[in-house]
């Protein structure tokens, strides 16, 4: 995973309780990612995340699970938006092929995203997406229908992965509508949190891979 001095990376274990499904709970270990240092984002580059009392605050920057996993597996988690202060934002639930750069912008990536938007490039509509990055070309895999993101409000969230990586999403118990065809192409990953813009603050609870 690129570990080297010379990235000043602070590489923190942050223990979530998350629960083994035949071995009862089990912690999970993350790394805590420094805003990527080839970005072009000229703003704000948000604070590290912050663990505490079961809640994990999401600033701008990521976490990374050290170990990876293969399907089928279920990540669950509540998810919090503390206000929607930016023209737009984020929360992003990353699986990614192993041995990325914990420092640099991710090449191979795909990412399930609640997403608010007040002004934005998101085009001003709140919405479910999937988003998937191959090298140099980024593209949309699915866009569901528009999904009201509202400040201080709980949402549950659910992502299985199944056998030949089908997914399977739900949001406060209701099914998301995912076409067959948004299928994870990954035999093993990590998963990574994140929430955008930095200016946002995204709290996730009770988070769990099973």
């Amino acid at each position: 995973m690129h570990r080297t001095p010379s990235t000043l990376l602070a590489v923190l274990l942050i223990t979530l309780l998350g629960i083994g499904c035949a071995s009862g709970p089990r912690p999970i270990a993350w790394d805590v990612l420094p805003f990527p240092k080839d970005s072009n984002w000229q703003a704000s580059k948000g604070e590290p995340p912050v663990m505490g009392q079961g809640d994990l605050l999401l600033h701008g920057q990521d976490v990374r699970t050290q170990r990876a996993y293969v399907a089928p597996v279920a990540i669950e988690c509540d998810v919090v938006l503390e206000s929607r202060t930016a023209s737009d934002g984020s929360f992003d639930l990353y699986f990614l092929p192993t041995g990325q750069s914990l420092d640099a912008v991710l090449h191979q990536l795909t990412k399930f995203r609640i997403i608010y938007s007040n002004t934005g490039e998101y085009g001003s509509v709140d919405r479910l997406e999937i988003d998937r990055q191959e090298g140099a070309k980024g593209f949309t895999v699915w866009t569901g229908p528009p999904f009201k993101v509202e400040a201080d409000k709980v949402y549950h969230l659910k992502v299985s992965v199944l056998a030949a990586g089908k997914l399977d999403i739900s949001i406060n118990g209701a099914d998301v509508s995912i076409p067959d065809t948004a299928v994870l192409p990954y035999r093993s990953f990590q998963v990574q949190l994140g929430g955008w813009q930095p200016a946002n603050r995204w709290h996730v609870r009770n988070f769990s891979i099973h």
